[in-house]
């Protein structure tokens, strides 16, 4: 194999790489669902869906890009396989996504 050939094949396995790691946005929704794993989405009339954890609403009525950046976290994380649709409104961190956000808590 030539040397351009290895580095197509570095760069190839770089580039996947980078995509498989969890977004700061992805990290919070799931270390703020501990202890129980639980994630919510709401919506109202007013404002559409909306993502719940813990004790905090992911709203800002200044700032759209906070309710949009945490639903497409909870669409990555479920893609990831960390979480799963239980109910219409309730997700659940799966046992791979409870491990992340404890390894996660652990390293801050």
């Amino acid at each position: 194999m030539s040397i351009v050939g290895d580095l197509i094949k570095l760069y190839e396995l770089w580039k996947s790489s980078r995509g498989n790691r969890p977004s700061a946005a992805e990290k919070e929704l799931i270390v703020r669902s501990l202890p129980t794993g639980t994630i919510q989405v709401l919506s109202t009339d007013q404002i559409g869906k909306f993502v719940r954890t813990g004790n905090r609403d992911y709203l800002d009525s200044n700032d759209a890009g906070v309710q949009a950046a945490a639903l497409e976290a909870l669409e990555k994380l479920s893609e990831r396989g960390w979480l799963r649709q239980e109910s219409e409104v309730l997700f659940k961190l799966s046992g791979t996504g409870l491990k992340y956000a404890r390894e996660f808590v652990s390293a801050a």
